[in-house]
């Protein structure tokens, strides 16, 4: 019943499923940010709980942020970390590290609050504002989720730590001379 109303909703709205079901408060923000960092194996930002240092809007003219979902966040030297709403576009991520020069690193949200929090933050920009904070509850800083570790890969065997030394010492074969054969 849940899925059908979901995807009904989907269908007004024309937004991902996962975007639908937050904007139709069927999962809380965290959740959505936890499941879309460990989808994408990045971390995620939870907007709402977040407070936004506001220089960092320099570096991505207002209309490509709107129009590409895209917002900078305080990153170090060198490093332009982004929230996108599309973080497999590489076309996207490397136009915007070529514009920059910096290495770009993508971080996922709900694309709903990225939304808003775009819109506000330029907005508070404007109005000489240094410092955005999306909520009463907001900590000071960004609320990060982190993907969690990656599973071991099935192609590798677990030497269980031993490494290559594990496997046995064998010689190698000797070549085989085979005498006394034409290939013509």
């Amino acid at each position: 019943a849940q899925l059908q109303t979901a995807l009904t909703a989907q269908g007004r709205l024309l937004q991902p499923l996962a975007s639908t079901l937050y904007a139709e408060d069927m999962v809380a923000e965290g959740d959505l940010v936890a499941a879309l960092s460990e989808q994408f194996g990045l971390p995620g930002v939870i907007l709402s709980q977040s407070s936004f240092d506001l220089s960092q809007l320099d570096l991505i003219p207002k209309s490509i942020a709107q129009e590409h979902r895209i917002l900078a966040i305080p990153a170090a030297e060198g490093t332009l970390n982004v929230i996108v709403a599309k973080p497999t576009d590489q076309v996207l991520l490397d136009e915007i590290s070529f514009a920059s020069g910096a290495n770009v690193l993508p971080y996922v949200a709900a694309r709903l609050e990225l939304e808003r929090t775009i819109s506000a933050a330029y907005q508070a920009k404007e109005q000489g504002q240094s410092v955005l904070r999306r909520s009463e509850q907001a900590q000071e800083g960004l609320s990060i989720v982190q993907p969690p570790p990656a599973p071991p890969s099935p192609m590798a065997p677990d030497l269980g730590g031993a490494g290559v030394d594990a496997f046995p010492k064998t010689p190698a074969p000797a070549p085989r001379v085979v005498t006394g054969t034409s290939c013509a």
